[in-house]
């Protein structure tokens, strides 16, 4: 008779799972289990170095004396068993342009293993879509305090050009072109693509369809610092300001 019984009791306790967590963990059945810690039966050497090995427990320990309490709290707490969870049912890591990519990313942007090196950014999604996050660095869509600012990340689904004409008349994305990415309000009018950023000091631009090298369309924000709230009063302003901005554009 040995204390491997009553130690992975014990060490269940402590970790707080219940037999049969435990025994999925090493591929066991909970009435083997069972039988391990009522003294019944005693494990096959390859259970008994899983799970050794697993908590960093001498075979000498496990098997020859009862361990403590506080001993246990000190091995290694590992039992996620990143095997046994499926991470990528739940989770997706998106390829990430930082500020140091901005210039290379348009040029190598249709190369696997550079979308691949790519730092990422994992969020709990699993959509089965391209997705590709930004990371902004500049002011260009920040009017006075309000919008993105620098190391704000925002996350966008890819949209081809035939999509992005025909289904979308105004939509928040960043697009890439042959020697820059621009972060833009995106809007569409008889075909025409036109770049707008929030800060009232950046140019409006037209850019033809062809110039377009990738267009993704933003699905998440993430702020560096929490942005300020806006007074439902502000916010009608705002619009306001926008759609007479607009206007003035048709009329020139």
């Amino acid at each position: 008779m040995t204390y491997f019984g009553k130690n992975i009791k014990k060490i269940r306790g402590v970790k707080n799972l219940s037999q049969q967590a435990f025994a999925d963990l090493f591929d066991l059945k909970r009435g083997t289990l069972g039988a391990y810690e009522e003294g019944r039966s005693e494990p096959k050497i390859d259970t008994l170095l899983r799970i050794t090995k697993h908590f960093q427990i001498t075979l000498e320990d496990i098997l020859t004396r009862e361990l403590k309490v506080n001993e246990l709290l000190q091995f290694k707490d590992d039992l996620l068993f990143q095997s046994k969870v499926s991470w990528d049912e739940n989770f997706t890591q998106i390829p990430c342009i930082t500020k140091s990519q901005l210039k290379n990313y348009p040029s190598y942007h249709s190369k696997p293993h550079y979308i691949k090196d790519l730092p990422t950014i994992t969020i709990p999604s699993n959509s089965s879509k391209d997705l590709r996050a930004l990371v902004i660095s500049s002011l260009e869509m920040n009017n006075y305090g309000k919008g993105f600012s620098p190391k704000d990340v925002v996350i966008g689904e890819e949209m081809s050009i035939e999509k992005m004409i025909s289904s979308d008349k105004q939509f928040l994305g960043f697009i890439v072109l042959e020697d820059e990415i621009l972060f833009r309000n995106i809007l569409i009018q008889d075909e025409k693509i036109i770049l707008r950023a929030f800060h009232p000091s950046v140019d409006e631009m037209e850019v033809e369809k062809e110039q377009i090298l990738e267009a993704w369309k933003i699905i998440h924000a993430f702020y560096y610092k929490l942005p300020e709230i806006e007074s439902p009063f502000e916010n009608k302003l705002s619009i306001l300001e926008s759609e007479l901005k607009a206007l003035k554009q048709k009329l020139k």
